[in-house]
């Protein structure tokens, strides 16, 4: 029995490792054509990183992984626990020599609504420190570019999700006094505790307002008797110039040969755009300079909102009449100023770069979209899409829309506004418009 269940975790492997080189490379972003002829951004359905650290003491290199797996992708039964997922992750890692490492894990999360079992935002996130490398060890995993092929199978479902990403295995030994040997600069999703290491599971890519740091090993060559003062500027990446965009110090107490450098991101005052992160401070008597790009999207932002042109429909209902015509002659480049200047001064928390606000009132533009959406109307231009967006989701809905002996209607309520709303089927088609109080007298 042992001998068979062997051989079938070396025709997996053989299968697997014979075939990645038709598997894509894992992508931080997938871009998704809409109904108005462009596309927006989505997180893959399955994401993973993997990054090489160093031992403070010793300084061998560390690997570690995070993978990040969609709720929808998964197949969830019901159980005790509510609804539960199985599933399983195996990576291989491969140099120019070959494969030099390979393992498995397998994993069960559970979910306690049917709802969630279906969420698209929502990823079961997991993180393994997956490689300690010795000098001694039998299979040597040298300094240099490696390939990492992830797989993912839905042990309830039978179902495969495979892509590779490449990574760097840095230097362990100095260059020179101005090269010191340090990790690549990664971006992690809380500060490093014991042997775990939670990094952030995109390469490149940071959500929009979602915190996250930055983090990379410094080798210090000896012991510093004083603290280590760092400059750090965040450039935004223009067309044809980098702009300094955030500037600020930050001091880091090196151990006995090396420097945990962690530093908290600014998320909460970065738009959507692409960066330059870079760190620089004086080590041995040399300016030490250590950068990397990184991009920040809004995965969630709603559709209307990547276009001005779009974004100007619903605010029809927040508008004078004069002043939504004034607006819609704007230029495009001008109604993409006056669109952010009026949000701008309506945002609830000024400080930060997300406004609550404005999110808010897109996302019920996008809800309506979705629930009352007709063939010739969107679902914004409908009596319930107009309610929702000014008001949202009711406290009380009374359905009598298969009312067999009256006309359909549908009342919605507002307890804290003390607010009722009547929705009439006049022609049996399903379409509910609001009963106005001079319809109700006659």
């Amino acid at each position: 029995m042992k001998n068979r269940f062997l051989y079938i975790i070396f025709i997996f492997w053989a299968v697997v490792i014979s075939t990645a080189q038709d598997i894509q490379p894992q992508q931080d972003v997938i871009p998704v054509k809409t109904r108005y002829g462009f596309a927006i951004n989505r997180l893959p359905v399955v994401n993973f990183n993997i990054y090489a650290d160093f031992d403070p003491i010793k300084w061998y290199p560390r690997l570690y992984l995070a993978v990040a797996i969609q709720n929808d992708v998964l197949q969830f039964k019901k159980d005790e626990k509510g609804f539960t997922a199985r599933y399983q992750i195996s990576i291989a890692v491969r140099g120019e020599k070959g494969v030099v490492f390979k393992s498995t894990w397998k994993h069960s999360t559970s979910v306690k609504t049917f709802e969630l079992t279906n969420s698209r935002s929502r990823f079961q996130y997991s993180a393994f420190p997956i490689k300690q490398i010795y000098p001694y060890d039998d299979v040597k995993i040298e300094p240099g570019r490696y390939n990492c092929l992830l797989e993912v199978r839905d042990l309830n479902a039978k179902t495969s999700y495979r892509s590779t990403r490449e990574f760097n295995v840095p230097a362990a030994d100095s260059l020179s006094k101005e090269n010191p040997a340090a990790s690549e600069i990664t971006f992690i999703i809380s500060p490093p505790r014991d042997s775990l290491m939670k990094l952030y599971p995109t390469g490149r890519v940071l959500r929009f307002n979602q915190q996250v740091y930055s983090f990379f090993r410094l080798k210090t060559g000896k012991p510093q008797d004083k603290p280590l003062d760092f400059n750090v500027r965040i450039f935004l990446k223009e067309k044809n110039q980098d702009i300094l965009y955030y500037n600020t110090p930050l001091r880091i107490q090196p151990d006995s040969l090396s420097a945990a450098v962690l530093f908290k991101m600014p998320m909460d005052s970065l738009p959507e755009g692409d960066y330059l992160l870079r760190f620089e401070t004086e080590l041995n008597d040399h300016i030490f300079s250590h950068e990397r790009d990184f991009s920040v999207i809004w995965f969630e932002k709603p559709v209307y909102l990547y276009r001005a042109d779009l974004a100007i429909r619903p605010m029809r209902y927040v508008l004078s009449a004069d002043e939504f015509e004034r607006v819609k002659s704007l230029s495009y480049d001008e109604l993409t100023k006056w669109m952010d200047q009026y949000w701008r001064k309506r945002d609830p928390t000024p400080h930060t770069i997300y406004n609550e606000l404005l999110a808010v009132f897109y996302e019920r533009v996008q809800q309506a979209n979705k629930k009352y959406s007709t063939r010739f109307q969107e679902g914004w231009e409908t009596d319930r899409g107009r309610i929702l967006i000014l008001y949202g989701e009711p406290d009380e809905v009374i359905n009598n829309r298969y009312a067999a002996t009256s006309t359909p209607y549908i009342v919605w309520v507002y307890k804290k506004e003390n607010q009722e709303f009547i929705f009439i089927d006049k022609n049996g088609t399903g379409e509910f418009t609001l009963l106005k109080k001079e319809d109700e007298e006659n």
